[in-house]
């Protein structure tokens, strides 16, 4: 039986530099890459879809084109009088990126209240397994923050697993003490967590391996994987045994935008398919070394 998977979060015009004063136009987000890294990897054996908002303008329009052209299901894409956030990308010799964002006002920030005034909100579709992210938590209100949280609260007690990537952005935030504040409460509530370990230094001064997994499971058992860059992923699986997959670098680095995304999307797909945490790590680790090797978020699916 396919299992249902729903990821939140924003999706947003991409305009990647492809020449002197020449840009190309695609469309992308954490949590949208994510969804389409993990279909493209477990196929049929997942129903997955994105739940964001979307404006009536035509480049609203082509995302959800977009989404369907992935077989990501738009039954959760709501419409807003908002338009799409869009951000523009440009990279190094190394492939290291930076950005430039116009997402302040976007439609996707919409998505909470949206769905809060939708028959959806008391009769959500049975569901396996829910994905956000901190950059889903950084785009709403508190109150939307709040009522999002409790909504993922009671999906779990009907039977859904929780997946949590803090993927924090400080720019998207009122002040690192509201990060935190908001981070931790989707710790506390999460059963799967993908921190990465540079994060928990900047956020939580945290800067122990251990310490980091002791804390992060303290409210109960927990699945962690903690990405360490050239340190390698430690993990640690529900029964509380730790492990270290050693890292290898990708052959070639031309753009490293969604190496995140492609690994928890991946990663995520690799656990559905029965994998162990430390082969779901390594089918992850490789995919996302191949998608490094390419221009933009989403690799070309020829690829």
């Amino acid at each position: 039986m396919s299992r249902k998977i729903v990821f939140f979060g924003e999706c947003m015009v991409e305009l990647s530099k492809t020449t002197l004063g020449q840009f190309q136009q695609s469309f992308a987000g954490d949590m949208y890459n994510a969804s389409v890294y993990l279909k493209r990897y477990i196929g049929d054996e997942a129903d997955v879809s994105f739940c964001t908002a979307v404006g009536h303008d035509q480049l609203s329009q082509d995302m959800v084109s977009a989404f369907r052209s992935e077989q990501i299901n738009d039954d959760l894409v709501f419409q807003s009088d908002l338009n799409p956030g869009l951000y523009m990308i440009q990279t190094d010799d190394q492939g290291e990126r930076s950005f430039q964002y116009w997402r302040s006002n976007s439609a996707a920030r919409q998505f909470m209240a949206c769905l809060k005034n939708s028959p959806l909100h008391d009769n959500f579709p049975k569901t396996d397994m829910l994905v956000f992210s901190g950059i889903t938590l950084a785009i709403l209100t508190d109150s939307d923050r709040k009522d999002f949280l409790s909504f993922l609260a009671n999906q779990q007690k009907s039977g859904a697993q929780l997946v949590f990537d803090p993927n924090y952005r400080p720019l998207l935030w009122q002040d690192v003490e509201s990060a935190r504040h908001w981070l931790n409460k989707a710790y506390e509530l999460s059963d799967i967590l993908l921190p990465g370990f540079e994060e928990e230094q900047h956020l939580f001064d945290r800067h122990d391996i251990d310490q980091i997994l002791d804390h992060l499971s303290k409210n109960g058992p927990k699945e962690i994987i903690l990405k360490a860059d050239e340190d390698g992923v430690f993990g640690q699986t529900i029964k509380g045994e730790r492990f270290q997959i050693p890292h290898q670098p990708a052959e070639k680095v031309i753009d490293t935008t969604a190496a995140g995304d492609s690994f928890l999307g991946t990663y995520i797909g690799a656990r559905l398919k029965n994998s162990s945490p430390t082969e779901a790590v390594s089918v992850a680790a490789s995919f996302a070394r191949e998608v490094v090797g390419h221009k933009g978020a989403i690799m070309p699916i020829e690829t």
